[in-house]
């Protein structure tokens, strides 16, 4: 049986990378262009040729629109969440067809550089998701021929959260920071662990510094030590082209004192690859990132199950909202109402929500099925909808359904 391949990218406004990984790599591997050489950054920039219909990507497009042979095209995801159209020899082409065609090209590297299995699922690593975001991104699936449910936008927080809890377990034993230097732009993440729920819970502690201006080496290190002193911080991470050159010296010193550093750029995309792995084939994950997007309760129901009591859950928490969607069928035993168990990972006891079925026909105990189905609005706000759908021949179902707003912003 052929290897599946897990790939990530890391797509940036400048430039993006690309991982691959399958379930027997010790970690994701990065491309490189360049023969031998961990040259891993491909501008995000495609070219078309004059007056042929040929396109180039990466630093062969630059090198195409250097020499007068093509028109350029930089700016890509940018243009494209702004709903942008760019003219080339009097045609228009809408700025999200020419980043899908960037992706197609990205994604057809690996195979012709490695001997790998076939894509199986894709991880798409981004600075920031947002429902602009979502929108660009929702029929890339199906124009890049890979399935729904094997495909994830996920911001860079996420992957690096992946990437630094699938590293050798000496490295994260406490904190985890990352410096993430680029654009201009300076900020720092620490991830923690709580480690007293199952499973544990992950949050970071973040914060910018902005531009270096100055003296880069001393306004680095006072923000260095700003995020460091009295933590427990295992190891670091340095990301980004802002690290470049050779001006960390006393800042380097506060960095590594009494921990591992790390300083590189395809840590996202990395950490993407091993998000396509883990979320696509249900790997045992024994974390949950509490981010802005991820769903903050898990949606339960206690059922009987070859008459075992036992809780199926519905929604998980840890999961992006506008990623998931939770639906099961059950008989109904007793009188018209559901309840739903919603419990947060870091609280003990969960909360029960009684939702009524008024008006459900009067029928012998487990002669009514009703579908359950789940959809968050938001990381906190689900809607539930309740459907009667009878017995099979025996009750006809009645048509009616129940619909239920649930909050849990401050609960």
């Amino acid at each position: 049986m052929e290897k599946e391949a897990f790939f990530g990218i890391d797509l940036g406004e400048k430039n993006s990378i690309i991982s691959f990984y399958d379930l027997e790599m010790p970690e994701p591997e990065s491309v490189s262009t360049v023969a031998g050489s961990e040259s891993f950054q491909i501008p995000t920039f495609i070219a078309k040729r004059k007056g042929l219909g040929q396109w180039f990507y990466g630093e062969e497009a630059k090198e195409q629109v250097r020499c007068g042979a093509a028109y350029g095209v930089d700016r890509l995801l940018e243009r494209a969440l702004n709903q942008e159209e760019v003219v080339i020899e009097e045609e228009v082409y809408a700025a999200s067809d020419l980043l899908l065609l960037f992706l197609r090209k990205l994604i057809h590297l690996p195979e012709k550089l490695y001997v790998i299995g076939e894509l199986y699922a894709l991880g798409i690593s981004v600075q920031k998701v947002d429902e602009k975001t979502l929108r660009l991104f929702t029929p890339f699936p199906k124009l890049l021929n890979i399935p729904r449910e094997r495909f994830f936008v996920v911001e860079h927080r996420e992957s690096f959260y992946h990437y630094a809890l699938n590293s050798n377990s000496a490295l994260w034993l406490n904190d985890v920071a990352l410096f993430d230097y680029q654009n201009n732009h300076l900020s720092r993440l620490v991830l923690q662990r709580n480690r007293t729920t199952s499973p544990q819970v992950i949050t970071f502690d973040e914060d910018h510094a902005g531009a270096l201006l100055n003296n880069k080496d001393q306004e680095f290190k006072l923000f260095a030590e700003k995020a460091l002193t009295g933590r427990s911080v295992s190891s670091v991470y340095l990301i980004g082209d802002g690290f470049d050159g050779d001006w960390m010296n006393e800042s380097l010193a506060v960095v590594c004192k009494g921990r591992r550093v790390f300083l590189g750029k395809n840590l996202y995309s990395k950490g993407a690859a091993y998000i396509a792995a883990q979320k696509s084939k249900n790997l045992d994950w024994p974390y949950i990132y509490m981010g802005d997007h991820e769903l903050k309760v898990n949606l339960l129901l206690k059922v009987y199950n070859n008459s075992n009591l036992e809780f199926h859950t519905l929604i998980p928490a840890g999961i992006s909202w506008y990623d998931v969607r939770g639906e099961c069928e059950v008989l109904l035993d007793g009188t018209p109402e559901v309840e739903i168990w919603v419990q947060r990972p870091e609280v003990r006891h969960p909360m029960v929500e009684v939702l009524s079925l008024p008006n459900l026909p009067e029928r012998p105990p487990k002669a009514t099925r009703l579908r359950i189905t789940a959809i968050p609005t938001s990381d906190s706000d689900i809607h539930v909808q309740i459907k009667d759908m009878g017995f099979g021949e025996i009750y006809k179902s009645s048509g009616l359904h129940w619909d239920f707003e649930l909050s849990y912003k401050d609960k």
